[in-house]
């Protein structure tokens, strides 16, 4: 189809311009190796960027479990030390509390590892206070104690003084 004033001639050479066609086919490779790389970018940085988030969510969320591994182990060895003090010392009121927050401790322990999180209700910082007021009181009798043996000591001293011949 030859337009007004164009040279027919110069269209039917187009037609048959195998340079042309060339470069039709090296622009659909060109894009379709374009395309394929911009995919290929675009899974290897999601596949990164999740390999590095992954880290770094495992990072924090070791660093936590380590501290709350460790707050519990001092709670659990402070709360059965205070057991002890008061089995032997015939303290039931403070051995009742302690082993009723020992029992808070271990189901504490045991939904941070069933389920990685505890109730709300239930947390470390609640049972440590409670558990350093056990332990305030258990101080308490520990130095009234020190108080009255040093007492008795005194007192038998003096009297071994007294009655021994000067």
């Amino acid at each position: 189809m030859a337009t007004a004033g164009a040279n027919p001639s110069a269209n039917i050479d187009d037609v048959f311009d195998e340079e042309a066609e060339e470069d039709v086919i090296e622009g659909k490779q060109w894009m379709k190796l374009r395309k394929s790389r911009v995919k290929e970018g675009y899974r290897e940085g999601i596949s990164k960027g999740q390999d590095l988030t992954v880290q770094e969510g495992f990072n924090n969320g070791y660093r936590s479990a380590a501290e709350e591994a460790c707050q519990l182990g001092q709670l659990r060895g402070s709360l059965c030390a205070i057991i002890s003090h008061s089995s032997r010392k015939g303290q039931g009121g403070s051995q009742k509390e302690a082993e009723i927050l020992l029992e808070e401790v271990v189901h504490l322990e045991q939904e941070l590892r069933t389920h990685g999180q505890a109730e709300p209700n239930i947390t470390i910082a609640h049972l440590q206070r409670k558990a350093n007021e056990l332990l305030e009181i258990t101080c308490a009798s520990l130095k009234s104690e020190k108080v009255e043996r040093k007492t008795d000591v005194d007192t038998t001293q003096n009297q071994t003084d007294q009655t021994e011949p000067g």
